[in-house]
């Protein structure tokens, strides 16, 4: 069966650098930028998994492979969320695919969690994808099942679901995101 989501749009982008003009602290202590090569080890090592949740353990390889990706040539972007005292406490990889944006993974450690991180980083890729894809484009990304935040937050943001056809476990999401004009 194939599957079939019309996406919903999000309201454009309204700065043509949305991570360099996020003055954005979710809390007082967040600031969120791009990663650099000084955020490798962090990276490498970040942790977001939840004990007895194995589909927590996916994101979290995503997130940790992310470095190494970008180094052998790969188009991934990462995004982290960092405390004023340095540490990483969540990160997103996106890119495009082919023809296609993807959401790969967006990882928040659990003592983080339930305040506003996750939102940030998603809302802070889809900008970024806005703002370099030129155009309207379509966003996907895969939830699994499980994941109520993730899917609540989709909710939120209008992101439409499809079940995977290939992974029962899973749902295909998919929201279309729009540039600022002049």
């Amino acid at each position: 069966m194939p599957l079939s989501l019309r996406c919903r749009s999000v309201p454009p982008c309204d700065h043509a650098d949305p991570v360099s003009s996020l003055a954005v602290v979710t809390a007082v202590d967040i600031v969120f930028r791009r990663y650099g090569d000084d955020d490798k080890l962090a990276v490498e090592t970040f942790r977001c998994t939840t004990p007895g949740e194995r589909w927590t353990k996916p994101p979290q390889r995503v997130i940790r492979c992310a470095p190494q990706e970008i180094r052998d040539g790969a188009d991934a972007r990462l995004v982290v969320a960092e405390e004023q005292a340095g540490r990483i406490v969540g990160v997103v990889v996106f890119g495009p695919n082919e023809h296609r944006w993807y959401i790969h993974a967006i990882g928040v450690v659990r003592d983080r969690r339930r305040q506003g991180i996750g939102e940030r980083l998603k809302i802070t890729a889809l900008a970024e994808i806005a703002a370099v894809a030129g155009g309207r484009q379509n966003v996907f990304s895969e939830v699994h099942k499980n994941n109520l935040a993730m899917l609540g937050l989709n909710d939120k943001l209008n992101v439409l679901r499809a079940p995977d056809p290939e992974n029962r476990a899973h749902f295909i999401s998919a929201i279309a995101v729009t540039p600022a004009g002049p």
